[in-house]
C-alpha cells in the first residue's frame, strides 16, 4: 500500500474560502476535494473525503479507486 508524506489541498468552489488549518476538522469537511502526494509513486493522487464517523477519523476516497481512513491529524497534514 502507499503511503503519503506531504500533500496539497484544494477546498470545493463554493467554499474556497474555508480552510480547517490549526482547528478541529470535522462533518464540515465532507465532499471537500484533495490532493496527496506519493512520494514512492512520484504522483499527486486526487480524491474527496467522503465521510466522517462523528469522533476523529475520516475516510478519504481517491478518484483511482484507493480508499483510506484518517484520524484528524492525518488528515489535517493533507488539508
Amino acid at each position: 500500500r502507499r503511503r503519503r508524506t506531504s500533500d496539497a489541498y484544494a477546498p470545493p468552489a463554493d467554499d474556497a474560502e474555508a480552510s480547517p488549518a490549526g482547528r478541529a476538522v470535522g462533518a464540515e469537511i465532507v465532499g471537500w476535494r484533495l490532493r496527496v502526494w506519493w512520494p514512492d509513486d512520484d504522483a499527486w493522487y486526487a480524491g474527496r473525503v467522503a465521510s466522517f464517523d462523528g469522533a476523529r477519523t475520516h475516510h478519504v476516497a481517491y478518484d483511482d479507486g484507493d480508499e483510506e481512513d484518517l484520524d484528524d491529524d492525518e488528515l489535517r497534514e493533507a488539508l
